[in-house]
């Protein structure tokens, strides 16, 4: 038995004493060592409780949660009584032992699938890059030793209020603390940053700009890594364009910005950028998918809840009040779009709902903990019972063929039952970062919920929020992943982190203003390409980002079809609808959906080339949609208005790539297009007049399935 075999057999005993919660002091501090020293089983472990959860979920759920049926016009709420819910976690007490023992074998066979798979991909290869923690001027980090709590066993369940409460008034007062103190129960050695340390003399004189720029190049200095050069103009304007606006830059807009002498056209660009309606489509766009996915679900409507979002940003509303409005909406899905958050996931007693929230809105990943302890992270079983019994007041009243679904809050108070994995029954009331709401009928506790994330200085969801708005622009967030924040998952900036989330915080979460900083910041301002001093940076391989250069990603589906479009007319002076709301966007999108979504909830389907989407890219519909040489295409403007070769093929080039060809590029396509002709008239009669558009049309399908126009760079 070699190593790798012995270090992965020694994991799993660990992960599996971990699930079954009979991991000592001493196993938890060696599971510690092999995850942390490892990226490969790092994501082995974070697999293998994702799927434990996912599994505990399905076959050992609590309290049934009622069901209402809206088949008539007069719909009525069944609410079991007390006495039939004590009778139905006594039932589920009963069946806990059959409910493991098939759990076991079902684990069993997860665990098969799983070994055989980590053995192909030789998951301990002996030369991993590993993730380097940084650290800065006057920090520390201290290792924290575990303590493990011995708790006594308990039979019946908690229903002990330690005291009355009262519900939150209109304007809570601070109930959050700036920093929230490191639970005692860190892993032992896990290097966790202290709390953080008092700004330098000059930090708040500094703009928030300025701020981003000095931080950044402090780590250049320390990182030993040069950045790159700063991105041409054509490489930035086609960029912020895509993250902006979600397509390429019509080609009138590329000239104009590339002729223009004024020092401050990209600052301009990016207030431009963000005050046009296709701002506000391209972020709906990105949280419609984020909030319900791609796919078209039952009792969602989809359209309803893409014009919630677009208005929103149109009128840069506060981030907070709009989580606000997902978290607590009411009402029908097509009269208040809101609620299709919540009516798309609010199933299996919610569980959905509380692990969605956490992870888009504070930034964690808490689905394992539905059922255990994390060991890695602050948050414990009972915390995660705690956020789900805001959502136990909520039900989903069924839609008819007159009415679509509804979301109702009901006059329910008292906890919410779950069963840990010793199979005992316990309590949970409703409780954000420490802070007890009451859990009487009378009070509304989405409501509650909403307020508690917005309240303090520095909240994890202006700090989840920041997080993932520098991902999207810059191609890493301070953390990876982005939505897995905490103390096991320390940042890679963390002053800059935190100066981002309180100045978002005081300017009433200020989306657009969040963004302006980010994009007006040095480090967009540079290229995706490497130089000889910053290979290293780069975090695909497991290290931590620099920010020395602007990391490559893939296009969206959606962007991917919008610049598809913009390419088709050759301008944006032809109308096109490319709205969250476009039947005949979506009715394209759903071809791409089904060649690249994956199982996520999220859907992910950034371009990655594979075969079928090479295939389609190459000969689909799309793609022949437009090589067409219809009045007012591209290929009919560069055959029609074009007078010299030369000029054909810069337009093809500012169109489709945003810039113009270089001279070898040009002299590439010249004899592309003279090769082409001479087989044209081998094959057809000299007296054939051969059509301009068909010299050209090989050139635009290069460009169109070039990396370069593929990729955001």
């Amino acid at each position: 038995m070699n190593s790798s075999t012995a270090h992965f057999q020694e994991l799993q005993t660990l992960i599996e004493s971990l699930c079954e919660e009979r991991l000592t002091s001493a196993e938890a501090a060696r599971l510690e060592e092999l995850v942390i020293v490892d990226s490969n089983a790092m994501r082995y472990y974070l697999d293998y409780i994702y799927l434990h959860g996912c599994l505990y979920w399905d076959a050992a759920q609590a309290v049934s949660e009622p069901t209402i049926d809206n088949a008539a016009d007069n719909a009525t709420i069944a609410i079991p009584a007390a006495s039939e819910q004590k009778k139905s976690v006594a039932a589920n007490n009963q069946h806990s032992t059959s409910r493991r023992g098939l759990l076991g074998v079902v684990m069993s066979s997860a665990v098969l699938l799983l070994i055989g798979w980590m053995i192909q991909q030789s998951v301990f290869e002996q030369h991993v890059p590993q993730r380097i923690v940084k650290t800065y001027p006057n920090d520390t980090i201290t290792p924290v030793t575990p303590i493990i709590e011995q708790k006594p066993k308990s039979t019946t369940p908690s229903t002990e209020l330690q005291q009355p409460l009262v519900a939150l008034p209109e304007q809570p007062p601070r109930l959050i603390k700036n920093q929230r103190p490191l639970s005692p129960h860190s892993p032992a050695r896990l290097p966790v940053r202290p709390p953080v340390m008092a700004e330098r003399p000059t930090a708040r004189q500094l703009t928030v700009v300025e701020y981003i720029n000095d931080r950044i190049a402090t780590g250049w200095k320390e990182g030993e890594v040069t950045p790159s050069a700063i991105a041409s103009d054509a490489e930035w304007l086609r960029r912020v364009t895509l993250d902006l606006s979600g397509h390429i830059p019509p080609v009138e807009v590329t000239e104009h910005f590339l002729k223009s002498a004024n020092p401050n056209k990209r600052q301009e660009m990016v207030d431009t950028l963000l005050e046009s309606p296709d701002y506000a489509n391209h972020f709906a766009t990105i949280w419609t998918n984020l909030l319900i996915g791609r796919s078209v679900a039952r009792d969602v409507d989809r359209e309803s809840l893409g014009l919630f979002l677009q208005e929103s940003f149109a009128n840069n509303r506060p981030w907070d009040g709009i989580v606000s409005e997902l978290v607590s909406a009411e009402g029908s899905a097509s009269e208040n779009g809101a609620t299709n958050f919540l009516l798309a996931h609010l199933n299996n007693q919610a569980v959905p709902a509380t692990a969605i929230t956490a992870r888009l809105f504070l930034g964690t990943q808490v689905q394992c903990t539905q059922c255990h302890d994390h060991p890695f992270n602050n948050w414990k079983q009972n915390q995660f019972w705690e956020l789900n019994c805001f959502f136990k007041q909520t039900v989903k009243v069924k839609g008819s063929a007159r009415q679509q679904a509804q979301l109702v809050s009901r006059p329910v108070g008292g906890p919410t039952f779950y069963e840990n994995r010793r199979g005992l029954m316990k309590a949970a009331y409703p409780q954000f970062s420490d802070v007890k709401v009451d859990p009487t009928a009378e009070v509304n506790r989405r409501d509650q919920l909403a307020k508690l994330m917005a309240t303090g200085d520095k909240t994890l969801l202006a700090e989840a929020f920041v997080n993932r708005l520098w991902a999207h622009f810059m191609g890493f967030g301070f953390t990876h992943p982005i939505d897995d924040m905490g103390p096991h998952n320390a940042p890679t900036h963390p002053e800059l982190l935190d100066r981002l989330t309180r100045e978002f915080v005081s300017s009433h979460y200020d989306v657009k203003q969040l963004a302006r900083w980010i994009c007006n910041s040095k480090p967009y301002q540079l290229t995706s390409q490497f130089n000889p001093a910053n290979q290293v940076d780069d975090p695909e391989t497991g290290v931590t980002p620099f920010f020395s250069r602007v990391y490559v990603k893939a296009m969206t589906a959606e962007q991917l079809y919008d610049s598809m479009l913009i390419a088709l007319n050759g301008n944006s002076s032809y109308i096109i609808d490319r709205s969250v709301m476009s039947k005949d966007r979506q009715q394209w999108l759903q071809q791409f959906v089904y060649a690249f979504e994956n199982e996520e909830n999220d859907e992910l389907v950034d371009f990655h080339g594979t075969i079928p989407q090479a295939l389609m890219m190459m000969n689909g519909d799309l793609i022949q949609h437009v090589m067409r040489s219809q009045p007012g295409s591209l290929l009919n403007q560069v055959a029609s208005r074009q007078k010299t070769e030369t000029q054909r093929i810069r337009l093809l080039y500012l169109t489709v790539l945003s810039r113009s060809p270089s001279s070898k590029e040009l002299a590439a396509v010249r004899k592309l297009i003279a090769d082409h002709r001479r087989a044209q008239r081998a094959q057809q009669p000299k007296t054939l007049r051969i059509s301009l558009t068909d010299d050209y049309e090989d050139v635009l399908w290069a460009l169109l399935n070039s990396n370069e126009f593929l990729l955001v760079h």
